[in-house]
């Protein structure tokens, strides 16, 4: 099996929502030389049998009475397979067996498969009587005959605990049960006035219960009950397998995927190996039995390490799954909505939300909603003071294209509110605006705004870039304080395109995987090597992004470079801070500490969800990436780890991105002009993150950006 090459990606992210996105996409091997005296013009004689696939387990257990339900076959000619079941009777105890059989069109007859089901009894009595305790006062259980603390229970089946009257057995999930202040356990229990309690045990049932009288105290034990997943703690197997992956409870039934029928535990087990072969800091994850967690998206929450940071953060902020179309829409810059990124100043009321930009050519630039207007009331709830916080996100953050929602606003500097309704929409995600080149203190001065490293963002780096050569500039300003991250290739690019020549073929980003992989890659298998600045196009197969590979890419050659910067600036973009830092190209920081994401992964797909969790930890040239607190910006000479030379400014959401009259780029024009932070650093506005959802290309919330699958993403 050979993975096809996989794109790195770095990308901000909390808990719910990005980073990453990869899936293996294999290989196949084709022949090319040699030699046949076979007739090309004569058709060959198919003496090849079918062969014949069973789904689900074999043997198989059913219940005494219940019914029947057959798995299937498949046959890899595509035939129909002949399934007889008659002999299977599931209302007397005993072993069947099922057979499959097939023939092909050219009358080749397949091999027979059989299945074995076995029908068993459920229930299982259990008698239950009272002795004296010789372990202390009162009275204790009996349990067939023997005195017990504990009884072992199997998943499956039903037992009838037959106790006296006056000794009623209960069961809970606290030691000694009502006594010892905990709660009877009812689910799946049931109870008759002639002395029984009947508990069906089902992958529901807590692993551990107690048993208890519920008159006398002191009278109970622990019931085990075994996983039905198979699990077995500390030993894995192959997350690569196909006997692994895709088994799904939901199979995906088009052509593109090859999912068979399994069910939430066999995805929680894939999720359990995929982790403790890839994650970071798998030995630091507890060993859950897959059984015991009923959703996918659960059993993935738990396979994080609930460590912390040397400054007492927690270590994995960047934890997520999502359904794996919605993760790939994103990376080709189109989505549901209508283009604008929403900033929550305060989340809870007394609430506010402004415009932070919009997309050219979307319904909210359309309707002339740009940066600095005050969103004042969605579909009749205000935004100060409403607690219908749903319906605030769903007008908000439509998630379908056509959405209709009444919005009442504030543009800025205006002194009435104007109403209008907009509609959702597919809108393309300009990734770089605003390039400008500004005349100061005699200095030619480039800018732009930089998103996000999607996938349109190669080309118009590029046309961007050499346009600012074009015109000779002497600095640049790159604005990306909005930039989440993505691919790591363009950042890589982008670090060549202001580096220039002096750093080709240097070291960008080098990868560190967890121990087990200290050679080569753990999810393509290739030799590990550091990703190098790179002097020509990948060339991303989008048709918004044109640029064939082999592409040779400008170069600014500049020594020093200004990055306006913010907590949304994460992951690919805090890459390149640190990879131009690492072969001696100045950072001026401007705005305030970046994200702290040193970390990224091959977001992998399995059954429709796409999971992205922590495998490797990059460095630049010079061994540094110890900035998991993020890079901050101080104006003290005596800098040390993540400190970077730069100005606190605030983000100004008064002045259009790209104003030289903005917060944050007056900031850094003022820089330019004397060599040092302006005496004052003043801004209208300044975003926080909130409760209340936000638009998804915002960083500040933690709403990711999206790669799409079968690449790796920081």
């Amino acid at each position: 099996m050979v993975l096809k090459e996989s794109k790195l990606f770095r990308i901000s992210g909390f808990a719910k929502t990005v980073l990453l996105a990869t899936t293996m996409v294999i290989a196949g091997c084709g022949g090319g030389g040699g030699s046949s005296s076979a007739d090309p013009y004569q058709p060959s004689v198919d003496s090849t049998a079918p062969v014949i696939t069973l789904q689900g387990g074999n043997p198989q257990a059913v219940d005494l009475n219940a019914e029947y339900q057959e798995a299937g076959a498949s046959a890899d000619t595509g035939e129909t397979v002949v399934i007889d079941s008659t002999a299977v009777d599931t209302a007397s105890v005993g072993s069947y067996t099922v057979t499959y059989n097939v023939t092909d069109a050219a009358g080749n007859q397949a091999a027979e498969k059989t299945r074995t089901v076995n029908v068993t009894d459920p229930t299982v009595t259990v008698n239950v009587e009272i002795a004296a305790n010789n372990n202390g006062t009162g009275n204790v259980y009996v349990i067939d005959g023997v005195q017990k603390k504990s009884v072992s229970l199997e998943a499956g089946k039903t037992y009838k605990f037959v106790h006296p009257s006056d000794h009623p057995l209960r069961f809970s999930t606290t030691a000694d049960g009502t006594h010892g202040g905990g709660v009877e356990y009812t689910e799946g229990v049931g109870k008759s006035a002639s002395g029984e309690t009947i508990i069906e045990v089902t992958a529901s049932t807590p692993i551990t219960l107690y048993y208890f009288c519920t008159i006398h105290s002191g009278m109970g034990g622990p019931i085990n009950v075994p996983s039905t997943s198979g699990w077995v703690a500390g030993q894995y197997d192959d997350w690569r397998s196909t006997s692994m992956r895709n088994i799904c409870e939901n199979p995906r039934t088009t052509s593109d995927f090859t999912d068979t029928q399994g069910t939430v535990t066999d995805e929680n087990n894939w999720i359990r190996s995929y982790s403790n072969d890839t994650y970071l800091w798998y030995s630091e994850l507890s060993d859950i039995d897959p059984g015991t967690i009923s959703s996918a998206e659960g059993y993935f929450d738990l396979m994080r390490t609930d460590g912390l940071s040397p400054t007492g953060n927690a270590k994995d902020q960047f934890h997520y799954s999502q359904n794996t179309e919605e993760y790939n829409q994103y990376y080709s810059g189109v989505s549901a909505g209508y283009g604008v990124r929403f900033f929550v100043i305060a989340s809870s009321p007394p609430r506010q939300i402004i415009v932070g930009y919009n997309e050219p050519n979307g319904p909210a630039a359309n309707n002339s909603l740009s940066r600095g207007a005050e969103i004042i009331s969605v579909d009749g709830e205000a935004i100060v003071d409403s607690n219908n916080v749903d319906v605030l996100n769903g007008a908000l953050f439509p998630t379908t294209v056509g959405e209709s929602h009444t919005f009442v606003v504030r543009d800025l500097n205006a002194t009435e509110d104007r109403t209008f309704t907009m509609t959702s929409a597919e809108t393309t995600t300009v990734p770089v605006k605003n390039i400008s080149t500004l005349d100061v203190g005699g200095k030619k001065v480039g800018y732009l705004t930089f998103n996000a490293h999607i996938k349109p963002a190669e080309t118009q780096l590029i046309d961007a870039i050499t346009q600012l050569k074009a015109n000779n500039i002497e600095e640049l300003v790159l604005d990306m304080r909005y930039n989440g991250g993505g691919y790591l290739t363009i950042a890589a690019e982008l670090g060549y395109m202001v580096a220039g020549s002096a750093s080709e073929g240097e070291v960008f980003d080098a990868l560190t995987f967890n121990d087990k992989y200290t050679v080569r890659d753990p999810i393509n298998n290739n030799i590990l090597e550091p990703s190098r600045f790179s002097s020509t196009a990948a060339g991303f197969d989008a048709p918004t992004d044109p640029t064939p590979p082999g592409t040779a890419l400008p170069g600014l050659n500049l020594t020093r470079v200004f990055i306006l910067a913010s907590g949304g600036t994460a992951s690919a973009s805090e890459a390149l801070i640190n990879g131009l830092r690492g072969v001696d190209v100045e950072v001026i920081l401007i705005g305030e500490a970046t994200r702290g994401k040193p970390y990224g992964w091959y977001a992998i797909d399995n059954c429709g969800t796409t999971y992205s969790t922590i495998q490797f930890k990059g460095s630049n040239a010079k061994g540094f990436g110890d900035y998991s607190d993020g890079f901050l910006p101080v104006a003290s000479a005596d800098l040390s780890g993540a400190e970077i030379t730069g100005c606190e400014v605030a983000d100004d959401l008064s002045h259009a991105l790209g104003d030289a009259s903005e917060g944050r780029l007056a900031a850094a024009l003022t820089f330019i002009e004397t060599g040092s932070c302006p005496a004052e650093a003043t801004s209208a506005l300044s975003a926080k993150s909130g409760s209340i959802k936000l638009h998804p290309l915002s960083a500040v919330t933690g709403r990711l950006i999206q790669p799409e699958l079968g690449k790796v993403i920081r």
